[in-house]
């Protein structure tokens, strides 16, 4: 959301989201009207604060179906959890790819005391703000969303979405 050659944040209204592309069509369009950013985050400071490092956009139109949404895991996932990441990325920015074969590494917390995921997840740029999405409950569910690759290897850094969730784990 953070334009570094401008140094400010994108314009919510010059976001364009597609549903069902396919890269002649799509079978819906929507427009930014409003983001609201991770409390605290910081693009000067952004390795400190990657645990802010997330933006919610809202839309001038419903996408899709109501059936369409995930919920969010309720509690955290256990390390060694298996996961999987989809999204666009700068390699393919038109096509969905998933990496369906990783699992959590860890958790550790940033310089901001957030709490955030390791993975074993395969992604290259672009692919930041995409769902870490596990199996739970007999339906697929959010877990994280994914703010930075490792260079060299598979596998990245995610923000827990939970807040009930986090505070249990930071309290034990």
């Amino acid at each position: 959301m953070f334009n570094r050659r401008t140094q400010r944040y994108f314009p919510p209204e010059s976001l364009h989201f597609l549903i069902g592309y396919n890269g002649s069509r799509s079978a819906g369009h929507a427009i930014g009207m409003g983001v609201k950013i991770g409390h605290g985050d910081d693009p000067v400071r952004p390795k400190e604060t990657i645990g802010s490092d997330w933006a919610l956009v809202s839309l001038n139109k419903r996408l899709g179906s109501a059936n369409r949404g995930l919920p969010i895991l309720s509690d955290l996932p256990e390390d060694g959890a298996k996961l999987m990441l989809g999204g666009y990325q700068q390699d393919h920015p038109l096509l969905l790819i998933a990496d369906t074969q990783c699992h959590i590494d860890g958790r550790f917390v940033d310089a901001s005391g957030r709490l955030l995921l390791r993975h074993t997840c395969a992604g290259t740029g672009g692919v930041s703000g995409a769902p870490l999405l596990i199996d739970s409950c007999g339906g697929w569910h959010v877990a994280a969303i994914e703010v930075a690759g490792e260079m060299g290897i598979a596998g990245g850094i995610a923000v827990i979405l939970n807040e009930a969730a986090k505070s249990r784990l930071l309290r034990q």
